[in-house]
């Protein structure tokens, strides 16, 4: 089992990589899970990507409230697929904080990175 987290601020219209593997060729269920928060205005939009190898090919998710009156907002993220490569290979989440958040202020993004060998699957 390989792990990565992230514990970032986003701030309008950036992304950054949030977590990243190396890994060994061969095939992968990749798991993502977590939390992102905005606790100034309660008001969430973002819109992550799980890459191999710089591909958006694994999935991805996307976070939106509009609960400004609230004044916090956290929020579960997850997203789920599998990576194969025949070479060693990276996967990343990386995130986009849009900025039509109503006060432009960052987003936190807590997230974990987890990739499990898959090995072969053999037809019975």
């Amino acid at each position: 089992m390989w792990t990565s987290t992230g514990d970032v601020n986003i701030g309008p219209d950036d992304f950054k990589t949030v977590a990243s593997l190396s890994l060994p060729a061969g095939t992968f269920v990749v798991l993502v899970t977590g939390e992102v928060n905005n606790n100034v205005t309660g008001n969430v939009e973002a819109d992550c990507n799980v890459t191999e190898n710089g591909f958006p090919s694994i999935g991805g998710f996307g976070v939106q409230t509009e609960l400004t009156d609230v004044g916090h907002s956290v929020i579960p993220a997850s997203a789920s697929g599998i990576a194969d490569e025949q070479e060693p290979f990276t996967v990343n989440v990386r995130c986009l904080t849009l900025g039509s958040n109503d006060d432009n202020d960052f987003v936190h993004y807590d997230l974990r990175l987890t990739a499990f060998r898959a090995g072969a699957v053999v037809s019975q």
